[in-house]
């Protein structure tokens, strides 16, 4: 009856997810070497949690979800789990929450392989036991601990106010989940209920009110922070029941038991607090992450992603912030707005909306999350919108963010920030099968990026080039449709004029682009109205209309192709109109070979010396009083200019 047998409510074998200040407001790792605090434990039936030090650090890595079972009161009992087995001698520690190994060691058992038994070795198994539900109502106990010689310094009207938003707090654990879920997960107060005493009379549970309630413990402050844990945890549990009548607990701890600031069992019920960091919603939103089954998000070291609440936080009272890609995808509130993909099998393009814009992704079928499958670690492409309940996000503000994500999309895994693509970038993936995903444009105003991916070719797609010289001359219009009163029309237009707009694509855009007739070549869809629908060009020069359809991911149809149907039907009523085309009537002026020509014709010079000569070619009247009648022969013979400059030569 000692034991305890662990699930996902408890804490297995996993990473104690630590945060400690580092110096600049923001957090960074409790350990030397760069990483989180890792250790493995054990939970007893009342409520005891223990860390166990010495673990193999292969046990830790694998992550199995097998927990260990422990006698508090014996002091060298085997200890056992799914995974492992212990071997020696171990002493329980009650004062400093600690198992330690005195002889031998945990090691792995028969069966489990390099993963343990519930991952297998293409990393699909889960870590750290099954994920949490992650939508639904779920209830919230605060603790505030106060010792005998102090305790956490705030009230419990404000620690209530910074969970809850009880007394107006607009930003705050529940406002933010409520918000970046949009719905789909809300944390509310515990019910309110009286108190009691531990059932070993040393601890007294003041009554909930608002979800907060503060218990006394027998010790000083400085009591080291998991001694305080487990008086708390285990008389909680004495009074209301197993984790203290609620889903979660939130456990306040006074400043000097604490190295670091918080920290959070994953998969679990759990979190612990240094004071006033229980009221931050950064540090709030990242604990209550790990007990989701969250691991961290990092870019060069472990924490350092700050485009969501799983890299640093901050000691503010204000942070408008949720997840990135992957951790979203994990979450599952948006199923209905991911796409999956296969690197060299489906490119995809189209919109990629924040996840501040979920109504209107949903409205207009349009996506938020891609997760590409490479080979290596999965590829994730999000749009990190700038506003409403996402606007302090810290890094890679209405940026394309590409991040990849260790293991199975919805069990935990450390992501990278691998890429930050401003309108016109790109990023060729550097693991497995390469994927090039291409930013076309980007639109803050309504939540998103236009985004192509491509799969196999190192060499971003052609579709954003450089803005074109404007066009002049004139080009052919055609009629939207064959069923069109305009249909059999011939019609050419100046550039300067002003018509109808339709545009085709080389790929299937979106909900803008359609395919409604046979007639049409293959792989050529059609549009008019772009922007989801909310535009109809009616007017329009010929220059104007080829950015608008480069704009929109596509291209001016050719004249061949309005004409085999490509866009008819497609709205706006242009089926009765004849629309721009790409297909040129008449060239420009052809201004540029005469002035090329004109400044140095290479015959110059043959002409000029004609003027000096003009008597042989020509001959004038007024020679006569030059040459006397009597004898003209002699003096000027007239054969023999004759043949040296022939008069139609020069001419």
């Amino acid at each position: 009856g000692r034991y305890k047998k662990l699930d996902s409510a408890g804490c297995t074998v996993l990473e104690v997810a630590g945060l400690c200040d580092g110096g600049d407001g923001g957090l960074g790792p409790c350990d030397d070497d760069g990483g989180p605090r890792r250790f493995a434990c054990a939970e007893t039936s009342s409520g005891m949690i223990y860390d166990i030090d010495n673990v193999m650090e292969d046990v830790v890595e694998g992550g199995g979800s097998g927990a260990f079972d422990i006698d508090e009161d014996a002091k060298g009992d085997v200890m056992r789990s799914a995974l492992t087995d212990f071997v020696g001698d171990a002493d329980v520690d009650l004062g400093t929450a600690k198992v330690t190994f005195v002889k031998g060691r945990i090691k792995r058992s028969n069966g489990g392989g390099r993963y343990g038994g519930n991952k297998d070795r293409t990393g699909k198994g889960k870590r750290g036991g099954r994920r949490l539900a992650t939508v639904g109502d779920k209830t919230v106990l605060a603790v505030k601990v106060k010792a005998s010689d102090g305790g956490a310094t705030m009230t419990e009207a404000h620690l209530a106010d910074s969970i809850f938003g009880s007394h107006g707090d607009a930003v705050n654990l529940a406002s933010q989940y409520t918000a970046c879920s949009h719905g789909k997960l809300n944390f509310m107060p515990r019910p309110d209920e009286t108190g009691g005493t531990s059932t070993d009379g040393t601890t007294t549970v003041g009554k909930v009110t608002n979800g907060v309630s503060t218990v006394e413990v027998d010790y000083t402050e400085d009591t080291s922070d998991g001694v305080l844990r487990n008086a708390v945890n285990s008389a909680v549990q004495s009074v209301w029941g197993s984790k203290g009548g609620a889903d979660y607990v939130m456990v306040c701890v006074p400043a000097a038991s604490m190295n670091g600031i918080a920290y959070a069992y994953v998969n679990s019920y759990l979190s612990v607090y240094s004071n006033n960091w229980c009221t931050f919603p950064s540090a709030q939103l990242h604990e209550i992450g790990h007990n989701l089954g969250l691991a961290h998000s990092g870019e060069t070291a472990t924490y350092d992603d700050q485009s969501g609440f799983m890299g640093y936080s901050y000691s503010q009272d204000e942070q408008r912030m949720c997840f990135n890609g992957p951790k979203n995808w994990q979450l599952g509130w948006f199923p209905d707005s991911q796409v999956d993909l296969v690197a060299g099998v489906n490119g995809w393009s189209g919109k990629i909306y924040g996840t501040t814009m979920y109504d209107a992704a949903i409205t207009n079928n349009e996506k938020m999350i891609l997760r590409i499958t490479t080979g290596g670690n999965d590829v994730y492409v999000s749009f990190n919108h700038d506003a409403l309940h996402n606007s302090q996000t810290v890094e890679g503000q209405n940026r394309v963010l590409v991040h990849e994500k260790e293991g199975s999309p919805d069990v935990y895994g450390v992501s990278k920030l691998k890429a930050k693509l401003a309108s016109g970038g790109s990023y060729t993936t550097i693991t497995g099968t390469p994927v090039v995903i291409s930013v076309v444009t980007i639109d803050a105003n309504a939540g998103y990026a236009r985004v192509l991916v491509s799969g196999g070719d190192p060499t971003p797609p052609p579709t954003p080039p450089p803005s074109p010289i404007p066009a002049t001359g004139s080009f052919h219009l055609a009629c939207g449709s064959t069923a069109g009163v305009c249909n059999g029309w011939v019609q050419e237009a100046e550039v300067a004029e002003e018509h109808e707009l339709r545009c085709c694509a080389d790929a299937d855009l979106g909900v803008d682009w359609e395919r409604k007739y046979g007639t049409c070549p293959a792989g050529v869809w059609g549009a008019s109205e772009l922007d989801n629908g909310a535009t109809c060009i009616h007017s329009v020069n010929f220059n104007e209309a080829r950015a608008m359809c480069e704009n929109a991911g596509g291209r001016l149809c050719t004249k061949e192709e309005v004409e085999a149907d490509c866009t008819r039907g497609t709205g706006c009523s242009h089926d009765q109109d004849m629309v721009w085309t790409s297909t040129r009537a008449v060239a420009p002026p052809p201004t540029p070979p005469p002035t090329a020509a004109a400044p140095t014709p290479t015959p110059t010079p043959a002409p000029a010396p004609a003027p000096t000569t003009p008597a042989p070619i020509t001959p004038p009247p007024t020679p006569a009083p030059i040459t006397p009648p009597p004898a003209p022969a002699p003096t000027t013979p007239p054969p023999t200019p004759a043949p040296t400059t022939p008069p139609p030569t020069p001419a």
